[in-house]
């Protein structure tokens, strides 16, 4: 090979050698300036590859919240089926009538209008007259006059519908461990409460007051006593 094509060659690598360098510099110039497209394009794509654990935007159902929803459906449906099965099994309040017994329980007076038991019931508001109708007829709780609204009446829960609550609570809350609580760890069990907590207070009107619950309908500042 001749000195002059030696020579050619030489030059025409250290151009190659300088364009790669230009184009390396530009890139890295690029994804400077425009890092915060790369980092969200990044994100996108993690996100699409199941490999990101950031959350979404609040505008946006992901994925991990899509499937905790639906995991809260079945959940409440299947668990709550099978406790009430085991609650008539043995002769206990269904989860309904301890859902109403609980909410008198806990209102000033132990009494409650219909429109307001309504409000505080957590599992069923429909056929809540008939309900109450049956209550009534088993002791568990009366009917009183609202002393200034004549078209009103008070449910009021009577000291046998109060002990039935109570000697309800040991069986039912073990039957709450088995199905659930023995699943779920306190960090775990922390952590779902507060989220829940932020989605029910999303529905709480300014005028009504945000009423801690357990699935039971138990504030958390009391405890059930048996």
């Amino acid at each position: 090979m001749c000195i002059r094509e030696q020579t050619a060659r030489g030059i025409r690598k250290n151009a190659t050698l300088m364009d790669q360098s230009i184009q390396t510099q530009i890139i890295a110039n690029t994804i400077f300036a425009h890092r915060s497209k790369i980092r969200n394009l990044t994100f996108a794509f993690a996100t699409t590859a199941g490999l990101s654990s950031l959350p979404m935007g609040k505008d946006k159902l992901g994925q991990a919240q899509k499937e905790a929803f639906g995991s809260l459906l079945v959940a409440h449906a299947r668990l709550t089926k099978a406790i009430d099965a085991e609650l008539t099994e043995v002769n206990l309040p269904t989860l309904e009538v301890y859902d109403v017994l609980l909410a008198l329980e806990d209102a000033p007076g132990r009494k409650l209008t219909m429109s307001d038991l309504a409000e505080a019931v957590v599992f069923s508001r429909s056929g809540l007259t008939r309900l109450i109708d049956r209550l009534e007829a088993q002791g568990y709780v009366c009917r009183e006059a609202h002393p200034k609204d004549r078209r009103s009446l008070y449910a009021v829960l009577t000291e046998k519908g109060l002990q039935t609550r109570k000697d309800a609570w040991q069986p039912y809350s073990e039957m709450i461990h088995r199905h659930f609580g023995r699943f779920v760890t306190n960090e775990e069990a922390h952590t779902m409460r507060s989220a829940l907590k932020r989605a029910i207070s999303e529905h709480v009107t300014s005028d009504q007051a945000l009423r801690e619950v357990s699935i039971t309908g138990k504030p958390q500042n009391k405890k059930p006593s048996g």
